[in-house]
């Protein structure tokens, strides 16, 4: 059986053979006027780039869900979809900023990347309350899953109070 599928020689063109690469959030003529002012570092073509644009870090962090934290995700998840190339947490004080990251720290046992002089400052984040006047974060069925691709593989991690003591 053949196949019609546009192929050739090495060297040769055909339709498909050859791209120019653009980075832009969205297809629009905005993107595509700082795609040009950015150069080479928003524009690749084939002819001079020979690996895969697409291609991300060996370590990518997907998503971060959380269940049923003190303040966060009560009733409706709090899901936070991250991008595989660039991220940022912009917002003002008190908006979780902080929270986010502490919870996936959390999430990840990464918890003694902490220096020992910020320890007792983060104490809140890894706590259960046992009030609703406490500092502590957490509540007792507090559930956070962090999404990640590592070596061409997806895999996800789930932490919760029920199963760890934080």
């Amino acid at each position: 059986m053949e196949f019609h599928h546009p192929s050739g020689t090495e060297g040769q063109r055909y339709p498909g053979s050859h791209f120019t690469w653009v980075k832009m959030s969205k297809p629009s003529y905005d993107g595509l006027k700082l795609a040009l002012i950015d150069g080479a570092l928003s524009l690749k073509r084939s002819d001079g780039f020979s690996s895969d644009p697409n291609t991300y870090g060996q370590l990518a962090i997907e998503s971060i869900v959380v269940n049923d934290a003190k303040y966060l995700g009560r009733g409706n998840a709090f899901s936070c979809q991250l991008n595989l190339w660039l991220n940022t947490i912009i917002g003002g004080r008190g908006t979780g900023k902080s929270t986010s990251l502490e919870f996936l720290r959390l999430a990840l046992s990464r918890m003694e990347e902490i220096p020992e002089s910020l320890k007792a400052e983060f104490g809140k984040y890894r706590q259960t309350s046992s009030n609703r006047h406490d500092e502590c974060l957490l509540i007792n069925d507090t559930k956070i899953t962090v999404g990640f691709r590592k070596d061409g593989g997806r895999f996800r991690v789930t932490w919760s109070t029920e199963k760890n003591t934080p």
